[in-house]
């Protein structure tokens, strides 16, 4: 291929019209190749677009297909991950029912207590009463004694003052 210095490009370009020798020859082949080296320029560039076309296309493909994989890997997680809620669900249940067996065990323990204690406040204030019933029957008896003492004193009194009005 043949270079073309700035020199001759202004002698084809003042050239331009004028026929002499082997000008209009020199200017068509500088076209010619001009046009061809343009035009493997241009053929380079295609290519060189179509491969990377081609390379855009082949990760788009391959990134759509690592895509598609993981889609299918995690739908085919999905029953595992429902068996594992399904496992932790059962679990938590089996939990639940467990926590409310042991509440109303705690109620039922709870009311258990509750009637004993009344049961137990019964007996002590039947206690108390029972204690208090000597007591009160000890009071009673120290009033009739009391009482029998004083009827005995008067008694006695009435008697050695009716003695000592009879000589007998």
């Amino acid at each position: 291929m043949g270079n073309i210095n700035s020199s001759d490009s202004y002698s084809v370009s003042t050239n331009r019209g004028r026929n002499t020798d082997g000008t209009d020859a020199k200017l068509s082949h500088y076209r010619d190749e001009q046009t061809g080296t343009s035009s493997t320029i241009m053929q380079e560039g295609r290519s060189s677009l179509e491969t990377d076309e081609s390379i855009e296309r082949e990760t788009r493909n391959s990134l759509q297909a690592e895509e598609e994989k993981q889609e299918i890997e995690t739908l085919k997680s999905i029953p595992q991950l429902e068996k594992e809620s399904l496992s932790e669900l059962q679990h938590k249940n089996s939990v639940v029912k467990q926590l409310e067996d042991e509440s109303f065990r705690t109620n039922d323990n709870l009311e258990d207590l509750q009637i004993d204690l009344k049961t137990k406040e019964q007996d002590i204030n039947a206690a108390v009463e029972t204690a208090r019933k000597p007591g009160d029957q000890m009071s009673d008896k120290d009033n009739a004694i009391s009482c029998l003492e004083l009827d005995l004193s008067i008694e006695r009194e009435g008697r050695t003052s009716l003695q000592a009005e009879s000589p007998i």
